[in-house]
């Protein structure tokens, strides 16, 4: 696993289970997504489960990921300016062109 955490949805996981990786736990570095050399050290990363170039996110995941991203927030002080999501799609390191963008963003902001 190369993300902090991972959010299922109901495929071999509960939907919007989320999942602790052994990254979390030891408080070691997100790996670099497929394509980029590196990483900030700092970045902590989240991936749902599925394919989000042929399916959207389940409303569990997207709740959840929301809960998630505000105690993220909360707890750490990380503005809402520095959430970022991975644009486009076709590959394991984009979020995937039926992730609801924009819905996110007006989410952060509340």
């Amino acid at each position: 696993v190369t993300d902090h955490f991972v959010i299922g949805n109901g495929v071999g996981t509960g939907d919007g289970d989320v999942l602790l990786s052994y990254r979390w736990r030891s408080q070691t570095p997100a790996a670099p997504p497929q394509g980029a050399s590196s990483m900030d050290p700092d970045c902590i990363s989240i991936a749902l489960v599925g394919d989000l170039d042929r399916t959207p996110p389940t409303s569990a995941q997207m709740r959840r990921l929301a809960e998630l991203v505000q105690s993220l927030r909360s707890k750490y002080g990380i503005p809402a300016n520095r959430v970022l999501v991975s644009p486009g799609g076709g590959s394991a390191a984009a979020i995937g062109k039926l992730f609801p963008t924009a819905e996110f963003g007006r989410q952060l902001q509340q």
